[in-house]
């Protein structure tokens, strides 16, 4: 459309009113700063008079003089009988004249009145109405041409007012060309054939243009600005009056009805030349020599004179002009138009080796032309344009793209690979390492749009793309595997994925999938030696004859980075712990581990070992230095070397840069711990992220022991407080105390978790922190408190440890292994040992609130705490696992001896209705053909209370008709059934008689000491625990979310209700009541591999979860 701006500046200066037309608007650019051109102004005749006598003092020429002396030079030079053959002279000395006069009339030491009244004749000269002295349109276009032309600094301002006193009337003349009529049609000088003649002088370059087009060729910003002024006048007079012969140039082969008036002047201003075949933003930007000055006035003065179509930017980024490309980019329609994948594309593509012309030229261009693209587009990262940037290895070019990129695709990591760009494999895997563990299809068809996605792939691991290589690229053929030897680029690029995978994947099935299915050979990915018996043999001559055979040797490859290298335990056999004969040789040198480490090194090529867990000797271990090379030459990122009191001073700069996580064994020497504490010690350890400290309980007795413990504790949470610990977060360090040598004991909650369920293990201990971090923080963390109504429990391990003679720590009633065992009411505010105690403790034992036995038939009370069958302490073990923060109510109603009775376990619920609790777990049934009343009465008074209850369903198959609870009625109830992985029943059931069912297969339930060395148990009592447990965290996490309000109280949207609406997402199918422990909150699709667990972003959408069906709806 027409340009809607045309400044009141001009308007004035030229003397032409404003129309009332609606798309004549204020402006909105400024005029150019320097331009010095004076308003026409009626002088009176006494000033006249006035300057006459005054410049007759000052030895400078009258008005009249000087304007005469320009008139008589041209009427002479029309005299000339060779004027037509150098008319081209002659019109150039009058212009030259002009100019000349022009300067000395505006020398500061004229008048003002003297300027003014030169001005006024020249005025009329030039841009009057009619002929004047045979000046007419040829002679007034030459003059305006020469004038766009020049651009010589003495003369601008008076090339500027010749411009504007000839556009003033004949606006027209900036947009004609020599050989078009109307121009020579208007020539006086049309007899004998003079008028082809006129514009013999002009040269070839110079017929095809017209003065508009000239001052923005010859990049004279004053003359264009001016000139855009002028065609804005002129479009608003052909709108006056579009008939006019002047209404349209003949170049633009216009007729009246083509395009709207209101879109002439776009139209004009974004016109191709067809003499020169380029428009005006061209000529502008096709300056090499210019600065770009009469570009950025056709950018500032019409803000729309690039459209979609125009190619102009794209070749002047093809001719690699930095200065113009960033003119372009100043201005705001730039951003839209400029700052596209299609100019980026090109900018990278173009630019050279380093060694090549114009490298760091080209380079700045695309950078510049990313960087605009980055700051106004917020969606700028393009995957075409990271291709590009990728192939042509411009790891500057990327830095400058990707920056601030929070979520790029994975398939970058893809393209670099296919590639073989070491560099950026090495950059994308520093931002982004879980990209290794993530298939994904990479561009490899180009066109016109960019790259496109490979539509026959469903995609492949990055290392899979280091083995292949397209057949045919341009038609997206398969790729299929290299024959050729590995080069140094595939080399390095595999070893560098390997230790990423390695990193990332702890699951071994996993991260065997991933190379197999990247056509990687078999070699193993781990040096475990843990699970030999040494009882027999000493360590030394397994460890000899393995370095020394040689039969099938080439069998056992390695990769070069090992998952983990995990070692048995050093110490002596087990006869001889109890006591070290003081009169045998310790003097040996003790290197077993240190010659393992240099038969993989040497001679298997292992170069990087990501965890290394030695348990060395507490007598004559190795030696510690050498310790410390070893984990220098093999990267070693996560180090458990048992060896007490290990110096941290003895690590590389590189090494204490490298750990992430660190076990230290201390023997209770202050001097130690102080060193560990130090400048030099753990807050030199810039990465680590995780920090166990095992206080040995054989170095010490129990009180030093626990004072030390204590200490450190509070030492590290004063150091963490003052920022003294780097990034290593004070909820991410354990102090704890333990046995030396390993003893018979109850199995650790994590372990029992992560072998269940090894996802949800993860979420579990983020959970754990999250509720560290609310306490921390003065927040009310509500614990779930369930009741386990069963055989009663017996959370007590296997000791070594001696009594001393006067029993001094029989008072300390409330440890378990040393640790305090923390009662506290219902909503926790803990202080920061108790804190610290309770989320530390990872042992059932610390989980017990309170017990009671109801076996107490015959006179004898058999206790809660003393269980002679570890079916209960197991069924305590899996839900502790699921909620490590749970608080335990122990019901015993029935042993050994004493069977099952609907009496007592009707009691038992009672007890735990009185308790308040959340849950009520029964793993059990009683087989009867009627329901006790007491039991029934006692189930509806827990649903009263709001209370959900879990029970098993019977495993008696279809021959029992009635077990009880699980046949009792309630929207409280839930009947758990038993399934195997792939949620097939254990035992053949109506679908009716069940709410859910989990997986109760062979599970993992920790070994009971005392009790039962097995650990693995069967059956629908285990899938009720599991459930139960899944519920106590089900609803610890409602109250994280939203602590100030208990939506638990009513039946409502009571315990039971959330729940089964939890449980209801958790479905393997829609149509399915087997529920999956690893769908809890989603994990399954919010959790990536290698990526840290975070709690409280995975519950950020668990309000979602009240969405949807019920378990039991299904």
């Amino acid at each position: 459309m027409l340009h809607p701006q045309i400044p009141q500046r001009i308007n004035t200066m030229l003397e032409i009113p404003l129309t009332n037309n609606s798309f004549l608007a204020e402006p909105s650019y400024s005029p150019l700063s320097n331009m010095s051109i004076r308003p026409l102004e009626r002088v009176p005749t006494d000033s006249l008079n006035h300057y006459t006598q005054q410049s007759a003092g000052s030895g400078n020429r009258a008005p009249d003089q000087s304007f005469k002396a320009i008139t008589e030079k041209w009427r002479q030079s029309q005299r000339d009988k060779n004027f037509s053959r150098e008319f081209d002279k002659h019109v150039e000395s009058l212009h030259d004249e002009i100019v000349e006069e022009w300067k000395s009339a505006h020398e500061r030491s004229v008048p003002e009145t003297t300027k003014i009244a030169f001005e006024q004749r020249l005025d009329k000269l030039l841009g009057g109405d009619g002929v004047q002295d045979g000046i007419d349109d040829c002679v007034l276009w030459v003059i305006l041409f020469i004038a766009a032309d020049r651009q010589e600094p003495a003369d601008l301002d008076a090339e500027i007012w010749i411009i504007a006193t000839i556009l003033r009337s004949r606006p027209y003349l900036a947009l004609e060309n020599v050989n078009m009529a109307p121009i020579i049609d208007k020539c006086p000088y049309s007899n004998a054939g003079v008028k082809a003649r006129h514009f013999a002088w002009q040269n070839l370059k110079k017929n095809k243009s017209t003065p508009f087009h000239e001052s923005a060729g010859s990049n004279n910003a004053k003359a264009l600005d001016c000139f855009i002024t002028g065609i804005e006048i002129y479009c608003q007079n052909v709108m006056k009056n579009p008939d006019s012969l002047r209404a349209y140039p003949d170049w633009l082969k216009l007729r009246r009805d083509d395009i709207p008036l209101e879109q002439l002047f776009l139209h004009i201003v974004r016109a191709n030349l067809p003499f020169r075949n380029k428009t005006a933003l061209a000529l502008a930007a096709d300056e090499e020599q210019g600065d770009g000055e009469a570009l950025e006035c056709l950018l500032s003065r019409i803000e729309d004179i690039v459209d979609a179509n125009d190619n102009t930017f794209a070749d002047v980024v093809e001719t690699g002009n930095l200065k113009i490309v960033d003119r372009f980019l100043q201005h705001a329609k730039a951003h839209d138009l400029f700052a596209q994948s299609r100019h980026i594309i090109n900018a990278i593509e173009l630019v050279p080796s380093p060694q090549g012309e114009g490298y760091m030229q080209r380079l700045n261009i695309a950078c510049n032309l990313i960087g605009i693209a980055k700051k106004h587009n917020p969606n700028y990262f393009d995957l075409a344009v990271a291709g590009a940037i990728i192939k042509k290895d411009l790891l500057t070019v990327w830095e400058a793209m990707a920056l601030g990129v929070s979520d790029p695709p994975c398939c970058i990591l893809h393209l670099a690979v296919w590639h073989k760009k070491t560099g950026f494999v090495t950059k994308i895997l520093g931002e982004h390492p879980e990209f290794v563990t993530m298939k994904s299809t990479i561009p490899t068809f180009q066109n016109s749009n960019g790259l496109e996605m490979a539509q026959d792939s469903e995609g492949h691991y990055p290392l899979w793309y280091n083995n292949r290589y397209l057949e045919n690229a341009e038609s997206r053929a398969h790729a299929r595997p290299k024959s050729s030897p590995l080069d140094k680029e595939r080399a390095d690029i595999r070893s560098e994925i390997i230790t990423h995978t390695v990193r990332q994947v702890r699951r071994m099935k996993l991260l065997s999938d991933i190379l197999a299915d990247s056509g990687e050979p078999a070699r193993e990915l781990c040096f475990d030696l843990s699970h030999i018996n040494f009882q027999l043999h000493r360590v030394s001559e397994f460890i000899q004859s393995l370095i020394n055979h040689r039969e099938n040797d080439e069998l056992i490859q390695y990769e070069e980075t090992l998952q983990y290298a995990d070692f048995p335990v050093l110490d002596m056999n087990p006869d001889d712990r109890d006591e070290v004969q003081l009169n045998k040789s310790f003097s040996m040198e003790r290197k077993e581990v240190f010659q393992i480490l240099d038969w993989l090194h040497r001679r298997k090529g292992v170069k990087k070992i990501i965890s290394l867990r030695a348990p060395d000797r507490l007598i004559n271990p190795h030696d510690e230095t050498r310790i410390a090379e070893k984990i220098d030459m093999f990267k070693v990122e996560v180090l458990d070397w048992r060896l007490l009191d290990m110096s941290i001073s003895i690590f590389s700069t590189e090494v204490k840069d490298r750990l992430t996580e660190l076990h230290l064994y201390s023997s209770g020497k202050r001097a130690v711990i102080s060193h560990w504490l130090g400048s030099d010690g753990v807050p030199s350890l810039r990465n680590l992220k995780l920090l166990h400290i095992y206080v040995i309980k054989e170095t010490s007795d129990v009180d030093s022991c626990k004072k030390t413990v204590k200490y450190i504790r509070r030492e590290l949470k004063r150091m963490s407080d003052s920022n003294r610990l780097g990034g290593l977060e004070y909820n991410n360090i354990s102090v704890e105390a333990q046995f030396w040598n390993p003893v018979h004991q109850m199995e650790n909650l994590d372990e029992i978790a992560k072998r269940v369920a090894p996802k949800l293990s993860q979420f579990i201990e983020s959970y754990r922190r999250l509720a560290y971090k609310r306490t921390s923080e003065k927040s009310v963390f509500r614990a779930t408190k369930v009741a386990i109504i069963d055989n009663g429990i017996l959370g007590i391990s296997q000791s070594h440890e001696k009594l001393p003679d006067d029993g001094d720590n029989l008072r300390d009633k409330d440890l378990v292994d040393g640790v305090p065992i923390v009662r506290s009411s219902t909503t926790m505010r803990l202080d920061e040992e108790n804190r610290a105690n309770f989320l530390a403790n990872k042992s059932v034992s610390a989980r017990i609130r309170g017990g009671r036995s109801f076996v107490d038939e015959n006179y004898k009370l058999s206790p809660w705490f003393f269980a002679s069958n570890p079916h209960g302490t197991q069924m305590a073990n899996l839900i502790c696992a699921i909620d490590p923060l749970c608080e335990l109510y122990v019901a015993k109603v029935h042993d050994g001896q004493y069977g099952m009775t609907a009496g007592r376990v009707a009691r038992a619920i009672g007890w735990a209705i009185a308790e308040d609790v959340d849950v009520i777990s029964m793993s059990f049934t009683i087989i009867s053909k009627e329901e006790d009343s007491e039991l029934k009465e006692a189930l509806a008074l827990a649903g009263q209370r709001g209370i959900a209850v879990l029970c098993s369903a019977h495993d008696e198959g279809t021959r029992v008709d009635h077990a009880w609870p699980a046949s009792h009625q309630g929207d409280y109830m839930l009947v758990v059934a038993a399934c195997d992985e792939y949620g097939r029943l254990l035992r053949e059931m109506d679908a009716t008689r069940y709410s859910c069912m989990l997986h109760g297969k062979n599970v993992a339930a920790g070994v009971i000491p005392f009790l039962e060395p097995n650990d693995r148990i069967t059956g629908s009592s285990v899938a009720t625990a599991l459930a139960a447990g899944l519920s106590s965290l089900a609803l610890a996490c409602d109250r994280l979310v939203d602590p100030t309000e208990d939506i638990h109280k009513t039946n409502n949207r009571g315990r039971a209700s959330s729940i089964k609406k939890r449980f209801g997402t958790m479905q393997s199918t829609s149509q399915s009541k087997y529920v999956l422990l690893d769908k809890f909150a989603g994990i399954d699709q919010k959790m990536r591999v290698g990526q840290e667990t975070d709690a409280e972003s995975i519950l950020s959408d668990w309000s979602a979860g009240w969405q949807g069906p019920k378990i039991d709806d299904v």
